[in-house]
């Protein structure tokens, strides 16, 4: 056999599932003895230097990028071809930019020539496990490198829609390839990214949303900040801390609360459509976009690790207490069915019932003197599905009552305290409702506290 038939036998995937090596631990719950050592196990009856249907498509798609930069640099521009090229990446092409493109081009064929050169030149080559990981690192680079140049600060040579396209090819990409190079420790890495990100959300909500995510700031979501929009924001910073935060410090290395970060993961990925693609004044559309992206590869993890069976079966336990009282379990049923009634219509259209145009409610009996805008409209919506994700943790994500309990007695007090605090400092909240609901606030607080105490709850407080 010649080498280039030794070189597209090796290029063959033996396997044709598209997570030949996931598959071997998202199924799995104990790490192997080479995944305690700091690595991902091999296939099963294989090993590294076995091709995957990964690796193999990495090295057709970026061999035809290699090819094509080396030989041809033009292919990539609009008018390169003797035909309209729908998927140029430049308008023209100068000279400086076609010695980039041939300098990359050199460096994808070394790249993908590497888990061939043992049987070019013998001796030790680069295995398909660490070609693997190269490309993961590749991937992510590129996912940054097309985010920032298809939608923060596009070249002026650049078609723009070519380099979005391409962030999104890139994101999709890197989610495979985590799954590739990624062992059974993947469950409780996807789980300390998810907390460790939206804790981040957490505090800039929960504080100066307007000014971290505002005008002023190069991460600008929204251009418009009314004080209804920031009493909503921060109701959501406050969710947020509630189930990221607290949530991993009390659930962190559980199955169910890496079910419970792709139930998030995947419904922030469908809210951000809103502002990305049909959002209005206020919306940065192009940062919401980069945020869409961003998050695909985060929901491709999370979904296999679930749909795989890394994070265990799907428990549903929806029951009603044991016996009722001032305990966890009941404070929990009255939770999830309380914040039912208000995340329907704020996941909705909270104007209709609680704005000061709400065709329903008698005039001058409106929660809010202003209607609610575009920003706080979306953000009703992301705290409609955090509290209900939040109130469904002891039924659907086999939480502990008792620590779901104690969420939700400190998520009171920021909740009654922003109440406070608005009736104080502003006139956009109706009294009539504001205050008796303040005070409901504090009384569930009371509760919680009542349910978590050590004498009920067979727990330390902490």
């Amino acid at each position: 056999m010649g080498i280039f038939g030794k070189l597209t036998k090796k290029m063959a995937p033996k396997k044709s599932s598209i997570l030949s090596r996931a598959d071997t631990f998202l199924k799995k719950k104990e790490p192997s003895d080479v995944e305690a050592k700091g690595g991902p196990a091999p296939a099963a009856g294989s090993d590294d230097d076995e091709a995957t249907v990964f690796t193999t498509f990495m090295i057709i798609y970026y061999g035809f990028f290699a090819i094509t930069c080396i030989a041809y640099p033009e292919v990539h521009m609009v008018g390169g071809l003797p035909f309209d090229n729908p998927l140029a990446y430049w308008t023209t092409i100068t000279p400086a930019l076609e010695f980039a493109l041939r300098g990359m081009g050199c460096a994808f064929f070394v790249l993908i020539m590497g888990p061939f050169l043992d049987e070019i030149f013998g001796g030790a080559g680069v295995s398909m496990m660490a070609f693997t990981r190269q490309m993961c690192l590749l991937n992510a680079l590129f996912t940054l490198m097309f985010l920032y140049y298809g939608y923060y600060a596009p070249p002026a040579a650049a078609v723009v829609f070519m380099f979005q396209i391409q962030a999104g090819v890139s994101a999709f990409l890197l989610g495979w390839s985590i799954l590739e190079v990624s062992g059974s420790w993947l469950t409780d890495y996807y789980s300390a990214f998810t907390s460790l990100y939206f804790g981040f959300f957490a505090v800039g909500l929960s504080t100066v949303p307007d000014l971290l995510f505002g005008p002023a700031s190069p991460l600008t979501y929204w251009k418009e900040w009314e004080p209804l929009d920031l009493m909503i924001a921060r109701c959501v910073g406050y969710s947020m801390a509630a189930m990221f935060l607290l949530g991993y410090l009390y659930f962190g290395k559980t199955d169910g609360y890496a079910k419970m970060c792709t139930a998030w993961n995947v419904a922030i990925f469908g809210l951000c459509v809103i502002p990305a693609y049909f959002g209005g004044a206020s919306a940065v559309a192009k940062m919401w976009e980069i945020q869409f992206l961003a998050q695909i590869p985060i929901v491709i993890v999370g979904l296999l690790l679930v749909l795989g069976g890394a994070t265990g079966p799907w428990k549903c336990a929806f029951k009603p207490p044991a016996a009722c009282g001032f305990n966890a379990e009941t404070f929990c049923f009255f939770n999830l069915f309380w914040f039912l009634g208000f995340a329907i219509p704020f996941i909705v259209d909270p104007n209709f019932v609680f704005g000061v145009s709400s065709p329903i409610m008698p005039a001058g009996l409106t929660m809010f003197l202003v209607d609610v805008g575009e920003t706080g409209l979306w953000f009703s919506k992301v705290w409609a599905v955090l509290v209900m994700i939040l109130a469904c943790g002891p039924y659907l994500f086999e939480t502990s009552y008792v620590k779901t309990a104690k969420q939700f007695t400190l998520l009171y007090v920021g909740f009654a305290g922003m109440f406070a605090y608005v009736l104080l400092t502003e006139e956009i909240a109706n009294p009539i409702q504001i205050i008796p609901l303040a005070c409901v606030n504090v009384l569930l607080f009371v509760w919680g506290l009542v349910a978590v105490l050590p004498a009920n709850s067979g727990e330390a407080m902490l």
